[in-house]
């Protein structure tokens, strides 16, 4: 690899250019210049890049805590290593490609912070705290090993090894996410608050890999489930879980999923694969999951749902909460995982039309 090298600049001769401050940036001489005609008709405030800031977060620094005008960065082509934390409203990361402008980070759940704390679900890759958020045109990565982990003699079954590459929670609301690669194993996306707006995307995972108590609407977006090194040890064969909701029971809407494309890895075994399990870890979560219109590769189980542990009883035993006590529904599924069975509750066309993505919203129309 090329040394890296270094380049300065200052803000004041170069905001107007819309480039960087007065920090230092290494930028690696053999990276392949960007096609500037591609550009040309842009305007952006910031650029993460040989000819910008080295990180999302050194681009936001100076932005004020209430920032109320967009703040449009470009992230040029390139695996841009650093937990990125977008806590002022008005941030929008804009991709040269979608698949090679991509913002990294390898933490885990288990792995501590630079003040000796575990991540928890702190670990995202990037994390979006604030309102107004939109994410277009680029890959998010959680590139932590976690198959390696799965396997650690000391941590059979992988505890703590869940790594985020997206986290949407704190103040966030109207995030919108589209012509985006999300990249994961297990909680690759977790849409905790406020409301979302997935379009177009690609999620890959294996565990409760779209989880939160967020409202999310997911419109044509591809969801691939990954086939693990090891197998699943679950009961029954199952290998993983695509959703994992908590949505307050106060809330009318939580994960809704329309026009997707459920689709998995070659060596998945049919069947092996539940839509989703009621995540409890908040007294009145009951959680929502929605499949509209959706076509299944034969990964998911003919069952649809499962139930989930969270918590013990007095005697020890785990509490069981249990699939029909949440609120899980399809309409209109299509596709070898498609199945017309009593546990995979189906909702009249009546009913669909109430998960519309203006309802859904509330009105909010990126």
């Amino acid at each position: 690899m090329t040394r890296p090298k270094i380049l300065s600049f200052n803000r004041r001769d170069l905001m107007k250019m819309g480039l960087a401050s007065g920090v230092f940036l290494a930028a690696c001489e053999d990276s392949p210049a960007p096609d500037a005609s591609a550009l040309a008709d842009e305007d952006y405030d910031a650029i993460v890049g040989p000819d910008g800031f080295p990180g999302v977060n050194e681009a936001i620094a100076d932005l004020p805590a209430d920032n109320a005008e967009p703040f449009r960065i470009l992230i040029r082509e390139g695996v841009w290593f650093q937990k990125v934390m977008i806590d002022k409203p008005n941030v929008h990361l804009i991709g040269e490609s979608r698949t090679v402008s991509v913002l990294d980070f390898n933490a885990a759940q288990r792995d501590l912070d630079p003040e000796g704390k575990r991540w928890g679900l702190r670990c995202g890759s990037t994390q979006v705290y604030a309102a107004d958020c939109s994410i277009r045109n680029l890959t998010l990565r959680n590139s932590f090993d976690y198959n390696a982990a799965r396997s650690e003699k000391d941590n059979p079954g992988g505890n703590g090894i869940q790594a985020l590459a997206l986290t949407i929670s704190g103040d966030a609301d109207r995030t919108l996410v589209e012509d985006v690669n999300m990249e994961g194993w297990q909680d690759t996306l977790f849409v905790n608050a406020g409301r979302s707006l997935f379009r177009n995307c690609f999620i890959e995972g294996c565990v409760d890999f779209i989880f939160g108590a967020g409202v999310a609407f997911f419109e044509a977006c591809e969801i691939l489930t990954l086939m693990r090194d090891e197998p699943g040890s679950d009961e029954g064969g199952r290998e993983g879980y695509i959703t994992a909701p908590n949505t307050s029971e106060t809330q009318t809407y939580g994960l809704v999923f329309s026009e997707c494309r459920l689709t998995k890895t070659d060596d998945l075994p049919a069947g092996s694969i539940a839509l989703g399990r009621p995540w409890h870890n908040r007294k009145d979560a009951v959680g929502q999951a929605v499949f509209l219109n959706c076509w299944m590769d034969d990964h998911i189980d003919p069952d649809g749902w499962d139930r989930m542990a969270y918590g013990r009883n007095e005697d020890g035993s785990y509490k069981w909460f249990m699939p029909e006590d949440a609120r899980f529904f399809e309409y209109k599924s299509t596709g070898p995982g498609a199945y017309d069975t009593p546990k995979r509750r189906q909702l009249t066309e009546v009913e669909a039309a109430t998960f519309s993505k203006d309802r859904v919203l509330e009105g909010w129309a990126p």
